[in-house]
């Protein structure tokens, strides 16, 4: 249902067709949102496992000669696998909001079926994506972005940190207290940015 619609005369309730059609619509869009659901949950999940068994990893290979090219590509894997599973999450979180918008389409057609139904299916502005969410009893706010899957992944910008960190220590010839300075900048500067695109997407109007 997501695209243009025409504002023409609604079909009358007495047009079973019709009513079927709607009803399917509904259950497909239901069913798309949780295979969104399902894949932003295997996506999250693969990260964090890569994470962990990284760290892992980087335990038994430390004290190694080939510690510091091993600690490289684990960083460059898990920094890459982030960034791709951070883009891919932002983008399902879209897709729901617009499943979301074009259920209240379809609830606002099942308030005129009857004067009684009416209580049911309350009318909402589907163009006001913060009316959209609350339906799912969810007061909207800035900080909502931070209970998203996204916003778990974006812990990828401690990773980038960590690398920073590491790169200014073999860069300096030793590890300096400044070097975790970098480390930390980075890592804030990286969340504050990715935070600031999901939210961006998030809140823009969904077409």
């Amino acid at each position: 249902m997501t695209g243009q619609r025409e504002e023409t005369t609604p079909p009358t309730v007495d047009d079973p067709a019709f009513l079927t059609a709607i009803v399917t619509e509904h259950f497909v869009l239901q069913t798309a949102r949780s295979i969104g659901t399902g894949e932003a949950t295997g996506r999250a999940g693969l990260y964090v496992a890569t994470l962990s068994s990284g760290l892992v990893a980087t335990g038994f290979a430390s004290g190694k000669p080939y510690f510091a090219v091993f600690l490289g590509a684990v960083l460059i894997v898990v920094l890459a696998l982030g960034l791709v599973t951070f883009l891919r999450l932002v983008e399902i979180s879209r897709e729901d909001l617009a499943r979301l918008r074009d259920i209240r389409i379809v609830h606002h057609y099942y308030g005129t079926l009857s004067p009684a139904a009416r209580g049911y299916f309350r009318d909402v502005d589907t163009d006001d994506i913060s009316a959209v969410i609350e339906t799912q009893y969810r007061r909207h706010s800035p900080w909502l972005i931070l209970t998203s899957a996204a916003s778990l992944v974006a812990l990828n910008s401690v990773v980038l940190g960590t690398g920073l960190t590491g790169l200014a220590s073999a860069l300096a010839g030793g590890f300096r207290g400044w070097n975790v300075a970098v480390g930390v900048a980075g890592a804030v500067l990286c969340c504050w940015l990715a935070l600031r695109f999901e939210s961006r997407e998030l809140n823009t109007r969904v077409q």
